[in-house]
């Protein structure tokens, strides 16, 4: 009887904690946190701007909230934040899951579980000793094999042995790197460390085309525009050669654009990436990176004549913006770009001059818009009405668009790239 009873209780127990084959259910119980929002988002490929995909608002002082999903989701790593505050805390979801967890604090990364995948997790987040975090990646790819964790894991273990496996030949390295990874795995793109774990694969070898495409080669082989992460893969590489504009890699963006975009079933399938990618590349085919800005002449406030030619050489580098002051996506960029110029003049010794051209027949909103978006520090210009060619000269066909040039015109960089200028910044004389 006593056996009988207990298999009853034990089939009883387990059944109940695995009650939910799909899907999510997430409950933490928090204490004294009326007034405050916990978000909960998901990443797209790094660290930065994850997406937030519910929220709940807390109303009692001892309030237990749940996220519920009942459909089958894509496991993922989570992260967990309270709206107005910069911390944020991870938690592992993988499908299926029913996590319990406790909040007695407005610190989210204070919060606590019983759960032993994600209790560990937390110890993971919370260690700053690298060799601790390495031992618990390799201890979290033997326990759970099947997490999204040991995926996750597996990543940041590769990454670390990049250095040892650039020492192989070009083929060999890329092979070795990418074993043992399902590069269709849907949970791939819901990573926080892909962007990174892909930055370590194409940087084993030396950034040129001929290694870059081959680099693309691998990445994508057998695969097609019907894969579950191709259009994510296509997106990050596309990225990544705006990133290394100045290695001149045309010739790669060209064939990967003609290799695994151009045919009718993804312009089909991806209509509106199709057509940036497209609008992208007729860009750099024009005035490629490496090329010289055709020079032109600009009029200030004073309607006093500045030379192209001339005012770059003052600078290592310059960064020009075209800009409308009518153009939706130029009042929301431009504070974050002079903002990033800001904060770089702060360190001292900044390598840029910054010019900024207004794009429009309609002058009326010039000065404010200077004023209100923090450009009075700027060379701030316009092209003389006689030019009537100059848009047709610079490739510009929009609003707003960016060069970055040396002194002598040569163009480095054809975008708003923070961290490519940063490195620009860092770089020797």
């Amino acid at each position: 009887m006593k056996k009988i009873l207990f298999c009853l209780l034990f089939l009883g127990a387990f059944a109940i904690s695995n009650a939910q084959k799909n899907g999510k259910n997430i409950t933490i119980k928090t204490t004294n946190m009326v007034g405050e929002t916990i978000k909960m988002s998901l990443y797209t490929g790094n660290y930065k701007n994850p997406v937030t995909i519910d929220s709940i608002k807390i109303s009692q002082p001892n309030e237990v909230v749940k996220f519920v999903e009942p459909k089958k989701i894509i496991s993922a790593i989570y992260q967990l934040s309270i709206a107005g505050d910069a911390k944020k805390i991870d938690i592992v979801v993988d499908n299926g899951s029913v996590l319990n967890f406790d909040l007695k604090y407005k610190d989210i990364t204070q919060i606590t579980t019983t759960n032993p995948l994600n209790k560990e997790f937390l110890d993971y987040q919370h260690s700053q000793i690298k060799s601790v975090r390495n031992q618990l990646e390799k201890s979290f790819v033997k326990k759970y094999p099947t997490s999204v964790l040991a995926l996750f894991s597996q990543m940041e273990i590769r990454k670390d042995e990049s250095a040892t496996i650039m020492q192989q030949k070009s083929a060999d390295s890329r092979a070795i790197y990418l074993k043992g990874f399902d590069l269709n795995d849907k949970r791939i793109k819901l990573l926080p460390n892909v962007y990174s774990f892909l930055l370590s694969y194409v940087t084993l070898n030396p950034i040129n085309n001929t290694e870059y495409k081959e680099n693309v080669n691998v990445l994508l082989n057998k695969q097609n525009c019907n894969s579950p992460n191709f259009q994510f893969y296509l997106a990050w590489i596309f990225k990544n050669f705006d990133f290394y504009a100045q290695n001149q890699l045309f010739d790669s963006y060209q064939y990967t654009f003609n290799t695994y975009l151009n045919d009718k079933v993804c312009i089909d399938k991806f209509p509106k990436f199709y057509k940036k990618i497209s609008e992208s590349l007729s860009k750099y085919q024009k005035i490629p990176v490496g090329s010289t800005l055709p020079e032109f002449e600009m009029l200030d406030f004073d309607e006093n004549r500045l030379q192209s030619k001339t005012t770059f050489v003052k600078s290592p580098y310059t960064f020009v913006m075209f800009y409308d002051p009518a153009c939706l996506h130029c009042q929301e960029l431009t504070p974050k770009v002079t903002a990033f110029f800001d904060e770089l003049e702060k360190k001292g010794n900044s390598k840029f001059q910054k010019i900024a051209i207004i794009n429009t027949p309609q002058k009326s909103e010039w000065k404010n818009f200077v004023e209100s978006k923090n450009l009075k520090n700027w060379i701030n210009t316009k092209i003389p009405d006689e030019d009537k060619d100059f848009a047709t000269r610079l490739d510009i066909s929009g609003n707003p668009v960016f060069y970055v040039v040396d002194k002598n015109g040569k163009v480095i960089l054809k975008n708003y790239n923070p961290e490519f200028i940063q490195n620009l910044q860092n770089s020797n004389p």
